[in-house]
């Protein structure tokens, strides 16, 4: 089995474990949107030594079809289950998807 076709299985199986989930992405000056990513509200983020937990979600920008709207510089409202977010961070993961570093907003 090559490269790609493993790197599907653990890409399928990575879905399977995160998601998907239903997220209403409201684009900055847009309407809300519902697309579909993969959600981990406890994600362990290692940087330089430093250990922290928080909300992430990827989003494969190929399958979230939003008019006018890149999910690489948006700074959208995120809601995941009925809780508000706001991007703090976005990182590529070169393969043309899209890690959204999160910060819940509490109303």
């Amino acid at each position: 089995m090559g490269w790609a076709a493993n790197l599907a299985l653990v890409d399928d199986a990575v879905r399977a474990t995160l998601g998907p989930v239903d997220v209403t992405y409201t684009p900055n000056g847009g309407s809300a949107t519902a697309v579909e990513g993969m959600f981990d509200a406890n994600h362990v983020l290692v940087l330089d030594g430093i250990e922290s937990t928080g909300p992430v979600l990827f989003l494969d920008p190929e399958n979230v079809t939003l008019t006018g709207v890149s999910v690489l510089n948006d700074a959208p409202a995120i809601v995941i289950d009925s809780n508000n977010y706001t991007v703090r961070e976005r990182q590529t993961d070169g393969q043309g998807g899209v890690r959204l570093l999160l910060k819940r907003v509490v109303t």
